[in-house]
């Protein structure tokens, strides 16, 4: 009943908030939407070209601003700004951001040692990255580690980082700690919080949580 490792990248925005790569600042997603003329937090006006919004990205990564360096290693791994998809690069450029203490950047070297992508496989540097990422209050690394802790059997240490995930509004958390307490797997049986969880997943159209929901329907 428990998920795959979630990617941040691939996952929902908990904070919904995007990173403006004029001034390297974030903005809310809808606001970011509706720019047509100048940023709002520094009024220059939208890049005309890709070229442009890397050159404008690279000059924050000079400066060695920590996110910038992050949003330069995403743009490998996507093929964004023109440039050509490299695991390889991305793996290097996080190791800088990381080194600066980008949190983003922890959990996405985390997933490309977890996966072998542009750095040799190794699940446990892996783990370690999603704790260190966990631990400074990342909801997609909390669930990430909470699901590397279950598979290892430390079922206490992953029902703690699923209700941690899970409080920030990590959709995948909810219904993996709904699991937890309708299995009672890593904690006690309790089906009134189990149907709390999976309510809240069902609610953001987590299908497996909307079966669940009919499971404990059946059960009644």
């Amino acid at each position: 009943m428990f998920l795959t490792l979630s990617n941040a990248s691939e996952s929902a925005c908990i904070c919904s908030r995007t990173l403006s790569v004029c001034c390297c600042r974030r903005v809310c997603q809808s606001c970011n939407e509706k720019i047509e003329a100048a940023c709002p937090l520094c009024r220059l006006p939208p890049a005309e070209n890709d070229a442009e919004q890397l050159a404008r990205l690279r000059c924050h990564v000079e400066n060695e601003v920590p996110e910038a360096i992050s949003f330069l290693g995403e743009a490998y791994r996507n093929g964004d700004f023109g440039l050509v998809k490299s695991d390889k690069k991305a793996a290097k450029i996080y190791r800088r951001a990381v080194e600066l203490g980008n949190v983003k950047a922890i959990v996405n070297l985390g997933f490309l040692y977890e996966t072998g992508s542009g750095v040799k496989l190794d699940e446990k540097k892996a783990e370690r990255l999603f704790r260190m990422a966990a631990d400074r209050g990342d909801a997609t690394a909390q669930y990430n580690s909470g699901l590397l802790l279950y598979s290892e059997e430390k079922f206490e240490e992953a029902f703690r980082y699923y209700a941690l995930a899970a409080n920030q509004g990590d959709t995948d958390a909810e219904y993996d700690l709904g699991c937890c307490y309708m299995d009672g797997k890593c904690t006690e049986v309790d089906l009134g919080k189990a149907r709390y969880w999976f309510e809240r997943a069902a609610a953001k159209g987590h299908e497996d949580a909307i079966k669940s929901l009919a499971l404990l329907d059946a059960r009644v």
